[in-house]
């Protein structure tokens, strides 16, 4: 039995699995789009209504593999193939001041939108090893700009860490429209943030675990998380919120790596990036790893409301 299973409720699984391709081997971002099948092209194609009259200044962008529709936009709407938006990914491989790995990489949304998944190496925060997970995203029907966004996973149990920071971004726009020089920038700048976004968790974690959570407390911070309408909510709702509210406290006092911050703020919130991580949603959908997945690079509601709570109830 491996280490993470052996400290792990049997229920949890890595934050990111079952999405994507592994890219592990690939040496460039070519060959990463190439292993996992994204290596298509977007084309526009003018819209028609059913009379054969064309709708002005509207086209479809059409996967080049399948025809598949990706989206309807506007006709200024500027396509960015997936080899542009993934290409200064290759200025962070090639960087001599972090190892940058690639991971995996897929699509969501049938094709709406790729993802590419690349890592640094493990930082150690209050003696765990916490893996920069860095998630880069482009897509294709106008609902986002080509996006990087960093995710913290504490390797003990793939946890993943979306705290919000006052003195760093989590997700920031990339512009990398150039040349080889401008991409190099891009990827520094990246790398950069990175950086600083990690220092930043490293002195939230340290203010975590002087904040001390009673037994009160931590009450106050599962009633706001776990809200319980008496008057409205019916007997099936208050079952179910019980039900989630007993399977964080599960978590808080029967999991191995989060009994050692016992008492105060981040271990509280390590249970609840447990809980977002690995539980089960009352109704399993076929999209569910994808909306997880897609959850945690767009910022974790569930995990957001969590750290308000916290800070509201330990402040």
């Amino acid at each position: 039995m491996s280490a993470n299973v052996e400290t792990c409720f049997l229920f949890r699984k890595p934050a990111w699995h079952g999405l994507g391709t592994i890219v592990q081997e690939a040496p460039t971002s070519i060959d990463a789009l190439r292993l996992a099948q994204l290596d298509w092209d977007v084309i526009p194609e003018p819209v028609f209504l059913q009379d054969g009259s064309e709708i002005p200044e509207t086209v479809a962008n059409i996967r080049s593999s399948d025809h598949t529709i990706l989206g309807v936009v506007s006709d200024h709407y500027k396509i960015v193939q997936n080899r542009e938006a993934f290409s200064f990914i290759d200025g962070l491989l090639e960087s001599e001041i972090e190892k940058v790995t690639f991971e995996s990489a897929g699509s969501l949304n049938h094709g709406k939108r790729v993802w590419m998944l690349a890592h640094l190496p493990a930082k150690k925060i209050l003696g765990d090893e916490i893996v920069p997970y860095l998630v880069f995203t482009n897509s294709h029907d106008g609902s986002q700009a080509i996006t990087a966004a960093l995710t913290p996973t504490r390797v003990v149990c793939q946890n993943t860490l979306t705290l919000a920071l006052n003195t760093a971004k989590r997700s920031w726009s990339i512009r990398h429209m150039g040349d080889i020089e401008e991409k190099k920038k891009d990827a520094a700048i990246t790398l950069g943030l990175t950086a600083k976004y990690m220092e930043g968790l490293e002195i939230k974690a340290e203010e975590y675990q002087q904040m001390k959570i009673s037994k009160k407390m931590l009450e106050q911070i599962i009633d706001i998380v776990f809200p319980v309408n008496e008057k409205e909510d019916s007997d099936r709702e208050k079952r179910n919120i019980f039900n989630l509210r007993n399977q964080f406290l599960d978590i808080v006092h029967g999991t191995k790596d989060i009994k050692k911050f016992s008492g105060d703020a981040w271990g509280v919130y390590n249970a609840f990036a447990d809980f977002a991580s690995h539980v089960q949603p009352l109704r399993m959908t076929k999209t569910y790893q994808e909306k997880l997945f897609t959850s945690f690079i767009d910022g974790n509601k569930f995990l957001k409301s969590a750290q308000e709570a916290i800070e509201k109830v330990a402040a």
